[in-house]
């Protein structure tokens, strides 16, 4: 969102809410929340727009107070995810301005300011006289229950065609081949390279079609695939795999049910990783899903917790552990996983990735999944 208010200057975030209220609570309060404390982060010499920014009508007096006195520690809570607030800065010049448009809202032009970047919060419930705001299904949730596959990117960049006129069968017809050509575009399946902390020994997180690019899997020691297509990508003959990459496939379909699945599947990481460290202590690791963001970012970031130091000057927290048999033999060298971890690191590495990898989104469940591995206990 910062990078669309640097280059518009204004952006708009539609959602819908259910029956009875006006505009749901993400565009009401965690929206406003987010922009005031960035805006008191990135801009303290600015204390003119430090102030939170709520929906009168929406929100009561009594709610607003609540608010105001937890801001602090939101602030607070942002500067410990360690960010780089240079870089962030350099994003975004000016703070942001809120704007807020139900259905009972009066015609607006929202000009663009001089001194604001200004976020519109736009809610899309349908009135319905005496029946309140009709919830409009799938406006934000669960997208892997009617979006076909289709993600944001590929709606704006088949847009025109997307919005024509069409029967509702001729609208699916067209979604399922959009998906499909755009799966198959190599600029889909490429590998970001996370750098944490300024190590030397960076990993990859993708979408499983970078296994279709034998090129992709040079240089790489393991591959942790979440769904379970790996084999048919890196099988064939065209596209042969270095004999010396190993593969876990976790077998996790996506959406809720495939991050469900994770807190059951995320166990084999350990061991599988134990093997990895026998061949070298700082493996180049490739984490991969459906979409690039969810599973495989929750797998990367568990990766991430257990193995890594704060400080970036070693790649890997311990050193690994050599068991040697009486003869002499190297029988077995094991990476022992950190145990200092708690809620505040896995934010701070979670914030590194998506960094590095801004459209991360792992879900709830991914997350949770991740916590019990870490912590033995949910979020």
């Amino acid at each position: 969102m910062l990078k669309l208010l640097t280059s518009n200057s204004r952006c708009i975030i539609v959602d819908s809410t259910r029956r009875g209220k006006s505009m749901p609570d993400a565009l009401s309060k965690t929206v406003p929340i987010w922009t005031t404390v960035m805006n008191r982060v990135l801009f303290p010499e600015l204390p003119w727009a430090h102030e939170l920014q709520l929906p009168d009508t929406v929100v009561g007096h009594s709610e607003r107070s609540q608010i105001e006195a937890r801001m602090d520690e939101w602030v607070a809570d942002l500067r410990r995810l360690r960010l780089d607030m240079a870089k962030l800065r350099a994003k975004i010049t000016k703070p942001m301005l809120m704007a807020f448009i139900t259905r009972e809202s009066e015609q607006m032009v929202v000009e663009q300011l001089p001194l604001w970047h200004t976020v519109i919060c736009c809610s899309a419930s349908r009135r319905e006289v005496g029946d309140g705001d009709s919830y409009v299904q799938g406006a934000g949730d669960d997208t892997e229950n009617w979006a076909r596959g289709l993600t944001p990117e590929m709606f704006w960049r088949h847009h025109a065609e997307l919005l024509s006129n069409l029967a509702e069968e001729e609208l699916e017809e067209i979604v399922d081949r959009v998906v499909g050509e755009e799966r198959q575009r190599c600029a889909l399946g490429a590998m970001i390279e996370v750098q944490p902390l300024g190590s030397s020994v960076p990993f990859h997180i993708g979408t499983e079609n970078a296994l279709s690019d034998s090129a992709s899997l040079q240089g790489l020691d393991a591959i942790i695939c979440c769904g379970w297509v790996i084999e048919n990508c890196v099988k064939n003959e065209e596209n042969r795999r270095p004999a010396s990459l190993v593969i876990l496939q976790l077998g996790c379909p996506s959406g809720k049910l495939g991050s469900r699945m994770l807190r059951d599947k995320l166990p084999l990481l350990k061991p599988f990783l134990a093997d990895v460290f026998t061949k070298t202590t700082s493996p180049r690791l490739l984490f991969t899903c459906a979409n690039g963001r969810d599973l495989s970012v929750g797998v990367a970031l568990a990766f991430f917790c257990m193995y890594y130091d704060d400080q970036g000057k070693a790649a890997l927290i311990n050193p690994p552990k050599v068991i040697v048999e009486a003869n002499g033999k190297i029988a077995n060298l094991i990476q022992e996983p950190r145990a200092d971890i708690g809620k505040s690191l896995i934010r701070r590495r979670l914030a590194a990735i998506i960094e590095a990898i801004p459209w991360a989104n792992p879900s709830r469940a991914t997350l949770q999944a991740v916590n019990t591995l870490l912590m033995d206990q949910p979020e």
